[in-house]
């Protein structure tokens, strides 16, 4: 290979006598601010004399493995982009590849963007339309496209009057990925460019979590009353920016799309484009609420190993300060739907990393020191179970809750299934809403109630007759960080611990098919 003349990022490959048998391009560096899940993709682009596209091939990436797999080995994918030309707008719609659409259509984008120049939003390529303008402004009646500005859309009355502007974030910041895949957000703005509004248009992210991201007033409201600059240059901390609690991921990966895109769309003094910014690297969240479960994360161990643990007094002060932590300040819980966005899509170690913190110590305690820390000490439904059961065991009628043995394999049996549940997810995440699954997201008492409250009432009422018999027997996420344990009970296996084993066994089966294909 060398490279051709008075280009920069062209070569020729060349047979042995020299002779031309193709032109290649990279898409990195030009497009390494595109990503999947977890980082960027290299694309070698082989094209004829033409510049028209013969093949494409990967070269790398820095995304998750399994989804890598998948579009590697698919060839109808990389078929799609034969006969696209360099210099040329690529219009048509690309199909992703199904299990790893994030990833694939990132690097559709790259694509996209090495042979035009271009950014493209192929994971948001919808165009606004009247109907969502009508949500920001009644009165919009057309609207038009500003062709010098990228994204910015006009909106008009019936008079062809300026009502202001409209704006999605989906053309220049679409790689922000929070629990499991970035958010596009809608801004409107008045004549004057000023934030007036935001929405939440789209997102591949949890649904209850994008629910609860949306119903937060108060989260929004700090963006309003800005220009894009003034946006683009906010410092989260500094500004009391902390998230929605318990969809904290989600709302913060939305905080920092909105912010990005703002950056992209800034313009200079005399209204034409500015130039648009390198990615910036998304600094760590640390607000009161991390920073609080950061402390309370380094803490567990210690108190677990204390004898003040076997003391009423100091555990209760020990409980209130967790109850405080966690349901007061930050929302951040352990629960399947955290594991699994997580597994899916790799840990927030920036936009949570007081919870990472937590959840990295939850999950090495079991292995090192054979206890489960978490759900013994720190948990507040845990706690809540402890507090209850105490004040109200004997008001409980007795057919409510049988604890026969019948009843216990059943719950048991439960956490098993959820677990199953679990891995049909990585099937069809749109599917299964693991938050509504366990009863931990009405700790999140921030953001409203949804299904996980019908679990929270059986379980209390259960553990009010029974003392912590949702914990000891139907909850999936203590059951997984129980399976850690370095040393187990010697009791014989029981259904739950079967279909456990079927839901990792399953987990490890999909990655094994994946990585081998």
């Amino acid at each position: 290979m060398r490279l051709i003349p008075g280009s920069v990022d062209l070569w020729e490959v060349l047979d042995r006598d020299s002779q031309r048998l193709a032109v290649a391009a990279m898409t990195s560096p030009q497009s390494d601010s595109i990503v999947g899940y977890a980082g960027p993709n290299n694309v070698l682009l082989l094209l004829d004399d033409a510049q028209t596209v013969q093949s494409a091939h990967l070269l790398g990436s820095s995304d998750t493995r399994d989804h890598v797999s998948r579009v590697q080995h698919d060839a109808a994918f990389w078929q799609q982009f034969v006969g696209a030309s360099l210099g040329e707008n690529q219009t048509a719609r690309v199909d992703g590849v199904s299990g790893a659409t994030l990833t694939s259509l990132a690097i559709a984008e790259a694509i996209h963007h090495r042979l035009s120049g271009q950014r493209l939003s192929l994971r948001f390529p919808e165009e606004l339309t009247i109907d969502e303008a009508q949500l920001f402004f009644s009165e919009a009646h057309s609207l038009q496209a500003d062709r010098e500005r990228l994204g910015w859309t006009r909106v008009l009355d019936a008079t062809q009057g300026n009502l202001g502007w409209l704006l999605r974030t989906g053309p220049v910041a679409d790689s922000v990925v929070g629990y499991q895949g970035p958010t596009e957000l809608m801004v409107a703005l008045d004549p004057e460019e000023t934030i007036i509004k935001i929405r939440v248009r789209r997102s591949f992210d949890n649904e209850p979590y994008v629910r609860y991201t949306k119903q937060e007033a108060s989260f929004w409201a700090k963006f309003t009353g800005r220009s894009l600059l003034q946006v683009s240059q906010l410092d989260f901390a500094a500004e009391g920016i902390e998230g929605v609690s318990g969809a904290t991921m989600t709302s913060m990966a939305a905080a920092e799309t909105l912010r990005l895109a703002a950056q992209r769309y800034s313009t200079s003094e005399s209204g034409t484009a500015a130039q648009v910014p390198q990615p910036v690297g998304l600094s760590a969240n640390w607000s009161w609420g991390e920073l609080s479960t950061a402390v309370l994360a380094l803490a567990m161990i210690p108190w677990s190993l204390s004898r003040w643990r076997g003391q009423r007094r100091w555990r209760w002060v020990w409980q209130s300060l967790c109850l405080l932590v966690i349901v007061g300040l930050s929302g951040n819980l352990i629960s399947l739907a955290l594991l699994a966005g997580w597994a899916r899509s790799g840990p927030a170690w920036k936009l949570a990393p007081g919870l990472a913190l937590m959840v990295s110590l939850a999950l090495i305690a079991p292995i090192l020191l054979g206890r489960n820390v978490y759900c013994d000490h720190v948990c507040p439904h845990g706690i809540a179970q402890q507090w209850l059961a105490r004040c109200g065991r004997r008001y409980w009628p007795g057919w409510l809750v049988s604890g026969n043995r019948w009843w216990n394999w059943c719950a048991t049996a439960s956490a098993g299934i959820i677990l199953l549940l679990c891995v049909g997810w990585f099937f069809a995440p749109d599917q299964v809403p693991l938050a509504w699954l366990e009863p931990f997201d009405v700790y999140a008492w921030r953001v409203g109630l949804g299904g996980s409250c019908i679990v929270w009432v059986i379980s209390i009422l259960w553990s009010s007759r029974q003392p912590m018999a949702y914990c000891r027997l139907a909850c999936p996420t203590g059951k997984v960080l129980d399976t850690l344990r370095a040393k187990r009970t010697g009791r014989r296996p029981v259904v739950g611990d079967i279909l456990l084993g079927l839901a990792i066994a399953s987990v490890w089966m999909v990655v094994w098919l994946n990585v081998g294909e």
